[in-house]
């Protein structure tokens, strides 16, 4: 059941990150430290497969919501685990992507961004073998702009969503176990700076007394909450 929470417009709502959360399948991803020659392999299976997926998809009522949310307060921050452009598709503003995003690949030698249109082409449903592009600058091969297990996520990212964690005056974790560190961390960061923090989940969340657990999907919760807020 949703709760009616209370909100004061100038404050209670002033400065929200967001943070989101929408699991892929773990089996594409190439493991930190193959050579970038074994790494190659994957770009069709793993990678642009996955990225013509996503620009199929459509953003839900929560990523509608969430953009919605940010007309009625001083300031909203997204901050996401996903690695699409669904919020921003949305309508939401300056996303912070911590891990990375499938649109914007880069260099796997030199770290220069790859300016090049990607192609837009249909991949074979049972898969194919594809040779990365190469890069302008060095002729590396051309890598997703994912963080890949075992690296460290993208610093100013990071650094982004912990200062505005440690800013903000409600939080909400939507759609996240809030287990797997370091993104469990910026819940934490909020509550230790004072702030109210809301978790959207089907899953049983533990709160303490600062804390609300909604129980339901993102895209029910977040409509919910907001057409009760604002009517």
């Amino acid at each position: 059941m949703l709760q009616r929470i209370p909100v004061n417009k100038q404050r209670s709502l002033a400065r929200v990150p967001v943070l989101t959360k929408r699991p892929l399948r773990r089996g594409c991803y190439p493991v930190s430290g193959l050579r970038p020659s074994s790494r190659k392999v994957n770009w069709a299976d793993a990678y642009e497969w996955r990225r013509l997926k996503v620009l199929q998809a459509q953003p839900n009522a929560a990523h509608l919501a969430i953009a919605e949310l940010a007309k009625h307060v001083p300031k909203l921050t997204v901050v996401t685990q996903n690695v699409d452009d669904l919020h921003e598709r949305a309508g939401s503003q300056d996303v912070i992507h911590l891990h990375g995003s499938l649109h914007s690949p880069r260099c796997i030698d030199c770290g220069n961004a790859h300016m090049a249109p990607l192609s837009s082409d249909d991949l074979p449903v049972d898969g194919c073998r594809l040779e990365p592009p190469r890069c302008d600058a060095c002729n590396g091969y051309i890598r997703p702009g994912v963080v890949w297990f075992g690296e460290m996520l993208p610093h100013a990212a990071w650094s982004a969503g912990f200062a505005a964690s440690g800013a903000c005056d409600l939080f909400f974790s939507i759609g996240t176990s809030g287990v797997v560190y370091p993104a469990a961390e910026l819940p934490l960061r909020a509550l230790g700076a004072g702030a109210k923090v809301i978790h959207v989940n089907p899953a049983r969340v533990e709160v303490c007394n600062q804390e609300l657990w909604l129980q339901g999907s993102a895209a029910d919760m977040m409509k919910a909450l907001l057409e009760q807020a604002f009517g």
